[in-house]
């Protein structure tokens, strides 16, 4: 009943997990930061509006689970990456979301980390809207410029940021810090509870929050993009197994496991510009890797090496399983033809695509074809299914752009600089950077939940200084 009320989890609410928050909580020993709504929730973190009574400015607090609270957490090793390189304001100017403070809140769930961060819109796919889409589109290219700004600069840093996705991408929100708190109410709505009486446990909530956000057609938002969620970046120098980007977001070295780099961003960025100008990616989103792999099959060509080997030792299912065409040994289907599918399936596939969208290719199909595609409502009503249908000449670039980024084989992609360069972008250049620079303190306290100030560490100027002292105990225990 309880399990996933607007995507939150009321199992994650244990020790070592996420921190229980109020309405009109002070997140702060000094009684600053006071709670008025919730912005977002997630397996790992919460984030929530909040008034700094001191600044008397509107901020997102957001809270980690306690398990992941650690100084080591991705989110510290990115932060003291920049911080180590003096890149905080390049990071700032090149559309990258940091922190203006952090702190530290003891519960009872246990230490948790709390960023303080500027206020964002809801996800940039927000932008699309059947009714202005024609309008709207140099607004997306805008913002799927931006975007590859800001994973260039990343990677010009040797940082992956390994869940490159349209909902960790936002608009940033201005002119909002004179708002009294009934009048960001009024902006955003009036918080909806959802009372957990009879699960009352020190662990857990009162009640949970629905969750708002800033419309990205508000008159509060600007078009200046802001890159947010560093949980699962990673330096290519030192890269994790595997990074924890949905599955029909992953590049195939990553459902593979066959090691992630630079390109998983690449090939993110590609299903980002999708979902930003057609509301849907490249391939489908299924968590099923006989379901990925049928897909990419057709997206780009028939499963090669080092992967096709990993598909048949795991035992995939293979053609001849499942489609009613001759089973044949799946060491012996040669590589040049489907791992997955007949000829014959194949051809009623896209014998299929012809009839229904003009096109026998699947990107053609894709993106050349009429879709009809869910739209949100942006007046908090229903929504509802619309016919959509990107004007051929756009449409022709796009299937350019995707048949050359999505590739097999990482080193076969194209890097960012060169995307940036590609037709579809229309000669796009730099432009001015976003008006919120780096912040100049950045201060980390450690704060009880009754009041008591434990402890108060240091500003960031400082932290740079000291930088060079403990950088060396981080290389010894960190990922970077």
């Amino acid at each position: 009943m309880y399990d996933d009320w607007e995507g939150e989890d009321i199992d994650r609410y244990f020790p070592g997990g996420l921190h229980p928050v109020a309405l009109g909580d002070f997140l702060d020993a000094d009684g600053r930061f006071k709670v008025v709504h919730k912005l977002g929730n997630g397996g790992f973190a919460t984030v929530w509006l909040c008034r700094d009574t001191r600044e008397n400015k509107w901020r997102a607090l957001k809270i980690l689970e306690a398990e992941l609270s650690r100084e080591d957490c991705a989110e510290m090793k990115f932060l003291q990456l920049l911080t180590e390189a003096g890149a905080l304001e390049e990071a700032a100017a090149n559309h990258i979301v940091l922190p203006l403070e952090h702190f530290y809140i003891t519960g009872p769930n246990g230490r948790h980390l709390a960023f303080v961060l500027p206020l964002m819109s809801e996800p940039v796919s927000g932008v699309w809207s059947v009714e202005s889409i024609d309008q709207d589109v140099p607004l997306m290219k805008d913002i799927c410029y931006q975007a590859a700004e800001g994973l260039a600069f990343l990677h010009s840093r040797g940082i992956c940021h390994g869940d490159f996705r349209a909902t960790n991408v936002m608009l940033r929100v201005e002119g909002v810090d004179d708002l009294s708190e009934e009048d960001m109410l009024k902006v955003l709505r009036q918080p909806i509870l959802y009372e957990l009486g009879e699960l009352d446990h020190p662990s857990m909530p009162k009640y949970l929050v629905y969750m708002t956000c800033f419309s990205v057609k508000s008159p509060h938002v600007v078009p200046e993009i802001g890159i947010a969620d560093f949980g699962e970046s990673f330096h290519v120098s030192n890269a994790p197994k595997s990074c924890g980007i949905p599955p029909g977001f992953r590049a195939p070295e990553l459902v593979f496991r066959h090691g992630p780099g630079f390109g998983v961003d690449i090939w993110a960025l590609a299903c980002l510009i999708s979902e930003v100008r057609h509301q849907i990616p490249p391939n489908c989103v299924s968590s099923d890797v006989e379901e990925l792999v049928m897909e990419w099959e057709e997206l780009i060509g028939p499963l090669p090496e080092p992967f096709r080997s990993t598909y048949i030792e795991r035992g995939y299912a293979c053609r001849g399983d499942d489609d009613g065409g001759p089973r044949m040994p799946p060491a012996e289907i040669p590589l040049t033809e489907s791992l997955t599918r007949t000829r014959d399936h194949a051809a009623r596939l896209a014998a299929g695509r012809l009839e229904q969208y003009g096109f026998e290719d699947f990107l053609e199909a894709r993106y050349r074809g009429p879709v009809t595609i869910w739209e949100s409502s942006k007046n908090g009503g229903a929504g509802g299914m619309v016919d959509y249908r990107i004007p051929d000449d756009e449409a022709i670039q796009l299937v350019d752009l995707f048949r050359w980024v999505l590739k097999y084989s990482a080193e076969e992609r194209p890097t960012v600089k060169e995307i940036m360069q590609h037709p579809w972008f229309e000669g796009r250049t730099r432009k001015q950077g976003p008006t919120e620079t780096a912040p100049d303190t950045l201060k980390t306290e450690t704060v009880m939940v009754d009041g008591e100030l434990a402890n108060r560490r240091w500003g960031l100027n400082n932290l740079r200084a000291f930088a060079s002292v403990i950088f060396g105990f981080f290389q010894q225990h960190l990922r970077w």
